[in-house]
This record gives structure tokens, sequence and C-alpha cells, in this order.
């Protein structure tokens, strides 16, 4: 329940290890730059300083300031409240699991923008999958990567995740280069994204989580973040056997039902998904005892919240 079990033979070599063909891809790009530079992207990013927890580094996001570079570049930190729920959230996995080492501690960050948590995270050496399909987002979540030292065990996973296996359209943000959104034929509001807040950049691959699964056998996932601009829904059904099965502790959710609803999933029934399956919910975080319920949640919500999610089970043992 607590600790992926084996439940698919494989002989994992380097030959077909996906995440460590990942990894190299990392390495790659960080010892041969000049052989990925990118002068579009390079012109409208820069170097931030970051201090939160009393942990100092530098990390890349765009010159615009808005959103994550808004916040960098008055707060020196970004998403405050949730990054340090979520470290803490950590802590308490290892501490129940008795886990030594922070590498033997996953993490699944599904849309991983320009990197904040995984630059993060990184440096208590938790191994952090992140999955990021956007072409610049990925060119600067890599360069952040860069700027981590060599025993980082973040891996970058340059593809965005849905229920079948296709290639979609990308949306960029008008005003906020990093934050983008994927859309497949039959996508609700098309029309009005591409004439308002966003328009189209590209296509990009989508794979399921559930592909990555069988690599991830034995280990100890101890959260999901989901952050997709309301694919959410797709992401995690298609990998659900780790709410459905594995009952992954801790899911961290940005949650939009105006996203959500332009992804064609109803926001009701994406929540009682994962109540139906023994999470409880909170706004505070993931040690916070005051949980909500669904009715409670939509009354809530205006446009988006960060919500908490706790599997039962972990925490009651």
């Amino acid at each position: 329940m607590l600790k992926l079990q084996k439940h698919k033979i494989i002989e994992i070599s380097d030959e077909n290890n996906i995440l460590a063909f990942y990894k190299k891809k990392l390495e790659d790009f960080c010892n041969n730059q000049d052989k990925y530079i990118n002068n579009e992207i390079e012109k409208e990013i820069k170097l931030f300083d970051v201090e939160i927890n009393g942990t100092s580094y530098q990390m890349y996001s765009t010159k615009i300031p808005i959103g994550l570079s808004s916040d960098l570049s008055s707060y020196k930190a970004y998403e405050k409240k949730e990054t340090l729920n979520i470290l803490e959230a950590l802590k308490f996995y290892g501490n129940k699991m008795n886990i030594k080492d922070n590498k033997d501690i996953y993490m699944i960050d599904v849309g991983g923008s320009a990197g904040w948590y995984p630059s993060f995270l990184g440096r208590f050496k938790y191994t952090i999958l992140t999955f990021e399909p956007f072409p610049v987002n990925y060119y600067i979540i890599s360069k952040n990567y860069c700027l981590l030292n060599k025993n980082s065990n973040v891996i970058i996973i340059n593809q965005g995740l849905n229920i079948e296996e296709k290639v979609c359209s990308y949306y960029t943000d008008r005003e906020c280069l990093l934050n983008g959104m994927t859309l497949c034929d039959g996508d609700n509001n098309n029309r009005n994204i591409v004439m308002g807040r966003f328009f189209k950049k590209g296509e990009v691959n989508l794979t399921r989580l559930s592909n990555f699964i069988p690599y991830l056998s034995d280990k100890n996932i101890a959260l999901i973040k989901l952050d997709c601009e309301g694919s959410e829904e797709r992401a995690i059904k298609s990998g659900m056997e780790l709410v459905t099965k594995y009952h992954v502790p801790f899911i961290f959710l940005e949650f939009s039902p105006k996203f959500l609803g332009q992804h064609n999933s109803d926001p009701s029934n994406f929540i009682k998904f994962f109540l139906d399956n023994g999470y409880v919910m909170s706004i505070n975080g993931f040690l916070d005892k005051n949980f909500i319920t669904l009715e409670e949640l939509l009354n809530k919500v205006k446009f988006q919240i960060n919500l908490y999610l706790i599997y039962q089970g972990f925490i009651n043992n």
C-alpha cells in the first residue's frame, strides 16, 4: 500500500530504462550547452536569487515579471507556503517509513514549468520526476537542472501526460512565456482560448504515466504534484493505479474548475475520484487536520485553489 511492488516483470538495463535515458539527456545538455543553445530563449530569461527556508541559490526564469518571475523578483521565493508544506510532507513520509536517505523518497511533479520544485527539493536530494512537455519550459528547466550539484536526483521528462498516447496542440500564455496548456481534438472552448489568453505555439507528444510505473517498482513514492492548466484529470488517470491501488499518500493539486471544464473534465467527479479512493482534503497543508468536504471546496474556489489530498490509510496507521 505504501510502497510500489513489482507488478510487471521487466529487466532494466541502461538500454531500456526510460528514466536513465532522460537522465543522460540532461547530463548531455549540461556538459554540451553550446550544442543546445537557443539564443531566442536566452534573450528572454535571466538568473534570479532565491532564498527560502534557509536555502539560498539561483535559478533561471523569464524576464517578464509575471507569475514565478514576479514572485522571485519581489520575494526571492515562489509558492512559499505550498513549497514548505511539500517539504514537510516528504520529511514526514521519510520519518514514518524509516527511510534514512532522501534519494529513496520519490516525488512525481506533473507540470514542471521553469523548475521551481525540482530546483528547491533537488537540493535536499529527493528523487524528483518532473514532466514538462513544452519546449521553452523544458529548455529553462534543463538550465536550472545544470545549476544543481552533480549528486542531484532530479529527472526531467519532456513529455506531457494523457489517458491516451497522442499528439496534441499546445498553447502559450500571451503574457507569460512559462504558462501553457495542451488541447486535443474535441476539447471545449478551443476558439475562446486561441482568441483570448492563449495562442497556439505548436504540438507536443503526450504519454501515459503508467508507462513509467514499471521503472518505479519497489520505490517509495511519497507525493504527486499536479499543475497542468486543466489536464490534471487526464494526467493522474493515465496512471490511476497510483491512486486506486498503491495509494500514494500525498497529492498536491492546483484545482481550477474553469480549466478542467475546458478539457472536458467534470470538476466534482474529478475530486470524487480521490475521495472514493480513501483520500481527504485540506486547503491548509498535508498535515492539517481541518479536512473539508467537496461542497465546502466548491463554495471556496473562485478561479483556482491549491488543494492538499491525503490518503487516510497512511496518516491513520
